[in-house]
């Protein structure tokens, strides 16, 4: 099996990126999958307020691997996108894919300012 896993990062020097990409390359030996692992760096310096233009240039990168995983030759047989801040344990990827559906995501709850509406808010993969 082939998949195509990544999505959108700010930075990579952190020691949290460092973690996450360890537990993404970890996930391949978990599901017996082959996986290409790539990263697009959207860089901004604006703090954690999302603005229109984030959402945008955001979305833009979730498209472009989800074009990517479709028009390879042969397409990916999956695609697994997911925050550069998120912590894999082991064998996410594998049970994710034990799941009989098309689309399988994840809802992590974060504390943020969204909007200038403070509280628990989900973020959806």
């Amino acid at each position: 099996m082939n998949i195509l896993a990544g999505g959108p990062t700010r930075e990579t020097a952190s020691e949290c990126f460092r973690l996450h990409s360890l537990g993404l390359e970890a996930q391949a030996f978990a599901a017996d999958a082959q996986i290409l692992v790539q990263h697009n760096v959207c860089r901004d310096h604006e703090g954690p307020r999302w603005t229109h233009d984030k959402f945008e240039r955001v979305g833009r990168v979730r498209q472009d691997f989800l074009d990517m995983a479709t028009s390879g030759d042969p397409p990916y047989d999956a695609l697994f996108m997911v925050d550069s801040d998120v912590v894999l344990g082991p064998g996410v990827l594998a049970r994710l894919l034990e799941v009989d559906a098309d689309v399988v995501y994840g809802v992590f709850w974060t504390e943020c300012d969204w909007g200038g509406s403070v509280g628990v808010y989900p973020q959806v993969w």
